[in-house]
């Protein structure tokens, strides 16, 4: 990890470098000695042992197939304080507009959202930086605010933050992880949360993606569906009404999401091609 003092800023690359140079990072951090699993019980392997490895593939293989953001988000801390073996971790989402950081979740704490700008706390360094930081001592680093610990109730003994890049090297976010529940966070625990990081990053970009494809579809359904209802005064708001009455059967009837949002599209698509309005009487 990058030690607290002696930071460099982050290169200049072309964007086709940086594609390249974050593959090589992932790839890096991934990267196991031929003899690292034989060693793991007499020292401590510059590279992650087997098992690691096969962790972080797991989790890339749960992250990747997540669509919904907010359950995404979730996940990725969930699997940071696991992974690395820390007791708390936390998820900070890069916002462009106010070029800040804030908080989606602190697992356990009561406060809900924190915001800070680039290059202030632990955090924002390292989304300044573009580099990590291992802090053994919290309370000993400048960087570190307590005010969080004292609105909280927790106490922070040590913190391990890294970046979350996109392969384009754009900002998407930190993740940070309190307390090593062996002490100290070390090296291979940093590369750990990289490798983690590496896959947050894309799975993050992805299901945004996503969510502003479901929002195209979802606006373009309601137009659709209003200019057939506005056909006739009879039909007025009928889509609507179907589409919240099938939404809720299939509640009740357990379907997931993505079954969910296929039954919102047929719903308010069940009138399109029909050339007339309904009989008087009907509907």
């Amino acid at each position: 990890g990058t030690a607290e003092h002696g930071r460099r800023p982050p290169p200049v690359l072309t964007k086709g470098a940086r594609g390249v140079a974050f593959r090589r990072r992932f790839w890096h951090v991934m990267r196991v000695t031929a003899d690292s699993g034989a060693s793991e019980m007499t020292s401590d392997p510059p590279g992650l042992t087997e098992e690691q490895v096969f962790t972080i593939i797991d989790v890339t293989r749960r992250l990747t197939r997540e669509r919904d953001l907010d359950a995404l988000l979730n996940h990725i801390v969930r699997d940071a304080t696991d992974v690395v073996g820390a007791e708390r971790s936390t998820l900070f989402l890069f916002d462009e507009d106010t070029n800040e950081l804030w908080s989606f979740v602190a697992e356990d704490a009561e406060v809900k959202e924190i915001r800070l700008p680039l290059g202030r706390g632990i955090a924002g360094e390292v989304a300044r930086s573009r580099q990590p930081l291992n802090i053994p001592a919290a309370y000993e680093s400048p960087l570190f605010n307590p005010e969080v610990d004292k609105k909280t109730g927790f106490h922070t003994h040590n913190v391990l933050a890294v970046p979350l890049t996109n392969p384009d090297g754009d900002l998407v976010g930190v993740l940070q992880s309190l307390n090593h529940a062996a002490g100290p966070f070390a090296d291979r625990e940093v590369r750990l949360l990289e490798a983690l990081a590496s896959v947050a990053a894309i799975a993050i970009e992805n299901a945004r993606l996503n969510t502003e494809r479901e929002t195209v579809q979802r606006d373009l359904v309601q137009t659709l569906a209003a200019a057939i209802d506005a056909k006739d005064p009879v039909t007025a708001g009928h889509s609507e009404r179907v589409t919240f009455y099938a939404l809720r059967l299939g509640e009740i009837a357990g379907l997931g999401r993505e079954e969910l949002q296929k039954l919102e599209f047929a719903a308010g698509l069940h009138d399109v091609g029909r050339r007339e309005g309904p009989p008087r009487g009907g509907r």
